[in-house]
């Protein structure tokens, strides 16, 4: 399941340009489900959503194992959004030390 193309335009417009965890300006982002867990009513719901980065949407599957997703999921997760992930200047400064992290392991 994920959010349909209609949902992640207007997820995009509530954002109006911006991160909503950061407040960072984007000129890419994408719909994050904010709980994992796969409730048929709540899960695709504009209301368990976050417009961001590729980078902040790595950065809460990593600080959030409690997210409804399994410990493994969280890392196939972080694995695959990471790889297409180009960080800004601003992104390093804030998550740098989260990104060396994962690098390092």
């Amino acid at each position: 399941m994920s959010f349909s193309w209609e949902q992640r335009q207007a997820i995009a417009r509530r954002a109006a340009g911006f991160d909503e965890v950061t407040g960072l300006p984007l000129t890419k982002g994408e719909a994050a489900h904010i709980d994992h867990s796969k409730d048929e009513h709540y899960f695709d719901i504009d209301e368990n959503s976050l417009f961001v980065s590729q980078i902040t949407h790595w950065w809460l599957h990593l600080i959030d194992e409690e997210n409804g997703m399994n410990k493994s999921g969280n890392e196939w997760a972080r694995k695959q959004i990471l790889s297409r992930a180009t960080p800004t200047k601003e992104e390093i400064e804030i998550f740098g030390p989260w990104i060396r992290r994962s690098h390092a392991h």
